[in-house]
């Protein structure tokens, strides 16, 4: 016969069970800390990363513009070019970020040229802290677009938005007059867009002048007209313009020397 327990032995067995029971519940709840390093794996940020300033700072001066506020070349010729993106999207709103209100008229103004643009140089304005770019398009035309060095990197450097278009005269002496300008300007595009390949080629390798005279024009009766050259170089040429053409594209079909 089992001798009966007493009292204190089955209050201790109680206590002993009762501390391995509360045991096994900590361990279970404890069993899931690994998931918020998934979390952070996954792409997640860990919740005791503090923010960093310097990041921030990055972030919003970097040209993509997080938070979609708008971004300003540093330099002279990328200003330049994104006014003339600008001008050549009809962005009105970005022209007037980036330039003057006098400068926005003068873009109004002189309407919307070709946008094909190269870039031909940056120089120094003649009034000091000025910047002076000239840019030419597929047609000839050429744009000055003038900048406030203060303001490179910042809302409305650019002060002023020069356009000349190439506009073929009517009459033969002046579209040859036109062509030779161009020559002398070294604006090979408008040349292109004037006269033919031939004719172009065939100034490529010769002196520009710093002037000439014009013979009388002679016309005839096959639809052209003979503008005769004489520069101050020596010799001189005979150019071929087509009449038909006058005031288009391409009028000068070809050209010889006197």
């Amino acid at each position: 016969m089992t001798a009966p327990r007493s009292a204190s032995a089955s209050v201790l067995i109680g206590l002993l069970l009762a501390t391995t029971a509360l045991t096994g519940c900590a361990k279970k709840q404890q069993s899931p800390s690994a998931s918020p390093t998934v979390e952070t794996q996954l792409g997640g940020e860990s919740p005791s990363a503090a923010p960093d300033a310097s990041a921030s700072a990055q972030a919003s001066a970097s040209p993509s513009g997080g938070s979609g506020a708008p971004t300003y070349p540093s330099s002279a010729k990328g200003y330049a070019q994104a006014l003339l993106a600008a001008w050549g999207s009809k962005n009105d709103t970005r022209i007037d970020q980036l330039a003057t209100q006098s400068t926005v008229q003068q873009i109004r103004d002189g309407g919307y040229p070709n946008s094909s643009w190269t870039y031909i140089s940056c120089k120094p304005a003649p009034d000091t802290g000025f910047t002076i770019c000239i840019f030419r398009n597929a047609h000839g035309d050429e744009t000055q677009i003038k900048l406030d060095n203060n303001q490179l990197g910042h809302p409305t450097a650019a002060t002023e938005a020069m356009l000349y278009r190439t506009q073929p005269s009517i009459d033969a002496s002046g579209y040859v007059g036109g062509f030779l300008y161009a020559w002398q300007e070294g604006n090979l595009q408008r040349m292109n867009r004037l006269a033919s390949n031939n004719v172009v080629d065939f100034f490529r390798s010769r002196t520009k002048p710093d002037n000439y005279n014009t013979d009388a024009v002679i016309d005839t009766i096959d639809g052209y007209s003979y503008v005769k050259i004489y520069p101050n170089t020596g010799g001189g040429w005979i150019f071929k313009v087509k009449v038909s053409s006058l005031g288009k594209p391409e009028a000068i079909q070809g050209v010889t020397s006197a």
